[in-house]
């Protein structure tokens, strides 16, 4: 029950666990692409944000 009210804080105060790390993987995966070295830093951060954008989209499709 201690765990179960602990990551319910955690959660409510960082956001869900396992979505930041899905997040984290695809910033990495994504920065260290050696097909994405020729783009500068703006460009990959908006490849990024699309790739987390679709994430979610695949993993609460029925929301809007």
């Amino acid at each position: 029950m201690k765990e179960k009210i602990q990551n319910w804080f955690y959660e409510l105060i960082n956001g869900h666990s396992r979505l930041l790390k899905e997040e984290v993987d695809i910033i990495c995966e994504t920065r260290f692409d050696e097909d994405y070295k020729w783009m500068n830093d703006y460009q990959i951060q908006r490849l990024i944000q699309i790739r987390i954008k679709e994430m979610y989209k695949k993993k609460f499709h029925k929301t809007k």
